[in-house]
């Protein structure tokens, strides 16, 4: 039985939701955007999905989206020709000018400063980014990194010109608009997991 209380936040559709049965296709999609469980918990969540089901397409769509995943986790250590830019904000507010940023030469060093801050505003509810972005070039590509308030790291969007994205089908930009036939519910749910 999918257990929709571990990755969406309570709202007033979840109990409508938790009565019905959702598909395979809505629970990887409710997985694949959720931002209350880390990556790690996503990826053995959607290998468990992919292990049950008959629809070999939709197993290679799964296996896809885990192994971009995987590949843009292993980049964050390749520190040749980007910088790392990271920023610590509280949950709700906007704010995406150059300032909120820092600056860092590695990964490592950009997770660091997320930690540190948190411990130094730890009553207050923030989420964290770093973006791995390419230098030297007119039209920069970048991977982001999201954390949540614990520092976990929760989603990652890969850089538009990544070769792991032609295998791509249904999944492609399903962190930000799902291209596949959703319950309006459920649609309206994943907006709020994404914009939380």
């Amino acid at each position: 039985m999918f257990n929709i209380n571990k990755y969406v936040y309570s709202s007033e559709c979840l109990m409508e939701t938790e009565e019905k049965n959702l598909t395979e296709t809505e629970q990887t999609i409710i997985i694949a955007m959720s931002s209350k469980c880390s990556l790690q918990e996503k990826i053995q969540d959607l290998q468990k999905i992919a292990a049950n089901c008959d629809d070999m397409d939709f197993v290679v769509n799964i296996n896809n989206l885990i192994r971009l995943w995987k590949v843009i986790l292993n980049d964050r250590y390749n520190n040749t020709g980007v910088a790392f830019l990271a920023k610590l904000q509280e949950r709700d507010s906007k704010n995406d000018s150059l300032s909120a940023y820092r600056f860092f030469s590695s990964y490592d060093t950009a997770l660091g400063f997320l930690q540190k801050e948190k411990l130094s505003i730890a009553e207050v509810d923030v989420y964290g980014e770093i973006w791995r972005m390419e230098l030297d070039t007119a039209d920069p590509e970048c991977d982001i990194y999201y954390f949540d308030n614990d520092m976990r790291l929760t989603n990652i969007v890969g850089c538009s010109n990544r070769e792991e994205l032609k295998d791509m089908k249904q999944f492609r930009y399903m962190q930000y608009e799902p291209d596949v036939d959703l319950d309006y519910s459920i649609k309206e749910e994943l907006k709020k997991i994404v914009y939380r």
